[in-house]
C-alpha cells in the first residue's frame, strides 16, 4: 500500500516544484509518472529487484533532485530560504483562488 501511495503522489509533489500553473502539473505530473514506470522497469529488471521498489526509489531521487534545484535556483535569486511565508488570498473576482509567498498561483 506504501509503494502504491508514494507512486501516486510523488510525480504531483515533482511537477509542483517545477511549474506555476495547474495546466502545466497536470501535464509535468504525467509525463514523470510515465518516466519513473518505464525507467523504474527496466532497472527492475536490470537489477533483478522488485519493480515497485525499483519505481518508488527512482521517483524519490527525482523529487529530491527536484527540491535540491529548487532551493539552489531560490538561492540564487536572492530568496531567504526557510523564511516563513503566509498565503496571499487573492479576490474571487479575479479568477485565482490562492497564490503562495513562492509565487505559485493555480487557477
Amino acid at each position: 500500500m506504501t509503494l502504491l501511495t508514494a507512486a501516486i503522489v510523488i510525480p504531483p509533489s515533482t511537477a509542483r516544484l517545477l511549474t506555476r500553473s495547474f495546466g502545466p502539473l497536470l501535464v509535468v505530473s504525467t509525463v514523470l509518472g510515465a518516466i519513473y514506470g518505464l525507467a523504474g522497469m527496466f532497472i527492475s529488471y536490470a537489477t533483478d529487484i522488485a519493480s515497485g521498489a525499483a519505481i518508488v526509489l527512482l521517483a524519490t531521487v527525482g523529487f529530491a533532485l527536484a527540491f535540491g534545484v529548487t532551493r539552489l535556483r531560490r538561492a540564487l535569486l536572492g530568496r531567504v530560504s526557510g523564511e516563513a511565508h503566509a498565503p496571499v488570498v487573492i479576490p474571487a473576482g479575479t479568477g485565482g483562488m490562492i497564490a503562495e509567498a513562492d509565487g505559485h498561483r493555480f487557477d
